[in-house]
């Protein structure tokens, strides 16, 4: 558990009826702590103590702290009050309520946040169909936790309560900025500036914090296993915790780098897009899983790999000190999204690739202890963790997109539900939102590039506003009939691939018909999606 460190919550109240007189009052919380009830087996993740003295470090965060308002007795007997939070000051907690709920009335302020929220919010999307529950909750959610962490941010640059909270892998706030860039979406960024962070996450190791989950380097900034990276171009077992899952992480931000450096920094560009190959220094053909050979594996410093007893069904606890972080190797041996080249050669071919990605779908093939997040899940793949994201959508580098389409769609019948433990694992700050929305759309983004995967739209006429005021209309005809594809036009031409890029509908805006049906068709017959980070060692 993330437990933050004091900080201030500043309040304003008003009523419509002046008190007559106020109190306020602090002291120690007599009551006992609920302790976390996250686990799968309903036990507490943490000790429950009696009250707040038991225990030196729950101290003020559990005092009682309130206000008494009193009346005349002649008073009426409905007081309506008003109060505005912030987390920088009182005078921004008055500005609050002066701005978002000006009225006294209930049902005006009801009316006034329906309206805000049709406006800005849900009218971004427009479906014409009743049964939209799961996308407008999707959205909801997305655009929820979106405001509660920019709306009212603290003075100081901080995570989990102004606590600088722990990094589990890599700096993958470079896949993020990358994204924003080759898309576009640049805003008023200084890329100059912007650039030589990711450079310093890229070059510079940080400070250790000897933190007990891992005393071995940081768990706080950086890439706590860059001296590794540096040296070896890739993270050793011996040297360094979750040495496969920070491997593959390191090799996405290198390749986040070089997309940038691409225009900000030409000649850093070769660098780090060589850099991005680390993945295939820890790639052990001589494994074996499931009838399948080739696998990442753990490597010593001495460029040994360590094949006494490895498996990669197992992730070992899949904590700070295993091989790998929330996910087995043979989840994260499918995670190079930006070399799929390489990583369908190294596994065999492509016939090879789609038979070990049927098998990541086969259920009761998973042996490892999941937890909270995989409750439930018996297959290899896991949606309730990042990691496996993509996986459903890979079936596009080898032209078979129906089962993209066939694998995507179960996953998404099976675990998200409109309704109380409808997601399959925690949603993570809207991140398992996001994929839901997405795959309702029926367009997958791959992050870092200009890419999108097609996959299968939900609803027969969906229209988005993106980029500002523009229009993206996704029509989806024979929808009834099924739901796999039988041919693509976007802007009114024929598409023979199961791919486009940003510039295709995403700035100006644009038209994508799909024709579905219910025959499992490979209709595409174009080049497969672009491995944009391929590079052979």
């Amino acid at each position: 558990m993330l437990i933050g460190a004091p900080f201030t919550v500043y309040f304003y109240s008003e009523f419509d009826i002046k008190p007559e007189s106020a109190q306020v009052f602090r002291g120690p919380n007599t009551d006992p702590m609920r302790g976390s009830q996250g686990l799968a087996n309903g036990q507490p993740s943490f000790p429950i103590y009696d009250n707040s003295t038991d225990k030196e470090s729950s101290g003020p965060m559990n005092d009682r702290v309130g206000a008494v308002f009193s009346w005349k007795p002649d008073t009426e007997a409905r007081i309506i009050s008003k109060v505005g939070i912030s987390f920088i000051s009182v005078e921004k907690a008055r500005a609050f309520i002066r701005s978002e709920i000006p009225s006294w009335t209930l049902s005006d302020t009801v009316e006034s946040a329906v309206k805000e929220w049709n406006e800005d919010v849900f009218s971004k999307i427009q479906v014409a169909l009743d049964d939209t529950a799961n996308l407008t909750n999707g959205i909801y959610s997305d655009a929820l936790l979106a405001f509660t962490t920019s709306s009212s941010p603290p003075t100081t640059n901080g995570r989990s309560g102004n606590w600088n909270g722990l990094v589990q892998g890599g700096s993958n706030a470079d896949n993020v900025l990358a994204d924003a860039y080759v898309k576009g979406l640049r805003g008023a960024i200084n890329w100059a500036d912007g650039y030589a962070a990711m450079k310093t996450n890229a070059e510079k190791v940080p400070y250790n914090t000897y933190d007990p989950t891992d005393f071995i380097a940081s768990t706080k900034e950086g890439r706590g296993a860059l001296l590794d990276w540096l040296e070896l171009g890739y993270v050793s077992q011996d040297r360094s915790t979750r040495c496969i899952s920070r491997t593959v992480e390191y090799s996405l931000n290198d390749f986040a780098l070089s997309q940038v450096a691409a225009g900000e920094m030409p000649e850093d560009r070769d660098t780090y897009l060589r850099r991005s190959a680390g993945w295939q220094k820890i790639w052990n053909a001589e494994v074996e899983s499931l009838g399948f050979t080739g696998f990442l594996a753990p490597r010593f410093s001495n460029g040994e790999f360590n094949n006494s007893g490895y498996d990669p069904l197992y992730c070992y606890e899949c904590e700070w000190h295993a091989y790998t972080y929330e996910g087995v190797p043979w989840e994260y041996s499918f995670v190079i999204p930006h070399d799929m080249k390489t990583l369908i050669d190294l596994m065999g071919g492509p016939e090879t690739f789609e038979a070990r990605l049927d098998l990541m779908f086969k259920p009761n093939t998973s042996v490892q202890q999941l937890g909270p997040n995989g409750a439930g899940i018996t297959t290899l793949m896991n949606i309730g963790n990042e990691p496996d994201f993509a996986t459903p959508y890979l079936y596009n580098y080898v032209n078979k997109q129906y089962k993209s389409v066939q694998r995507s769609r179960e996953l998404a019948y099976q675990y998200f539900h409109d309704a109380p433990n409808g997601l399959p694992g925690n949603s993570d700050a809207g991140a398992m939102n996001t994929w839901l929305l997405w795959q309702m759309l029926g367009i997958y983004p791959l992050a870092t590039t200009n890419v999108y995967l097609l996959v299968s739209p939900w609803f027969p006429d969906l229209n988005m506003t993106i980029n500002g005021d523009k229009k993206l209309r996704i029509i989806a005809t024979g929808l009834e009939d099924g739901v796999f594809v039988q041919s693509v036009r976007i802007n009114g031409t024929l598409w023979e691939k199961n791919w486009f890029e940003h510039e295709d509908v995403m700035v100006d805006g644009g038209l994508i018909e799909f024709e579905l049906g219910g025959e499992m068709k490979m209709w595409e017959v174009g080049d497969v999606p672009p491995s944009l980070g391929h590079v052979e060692l």
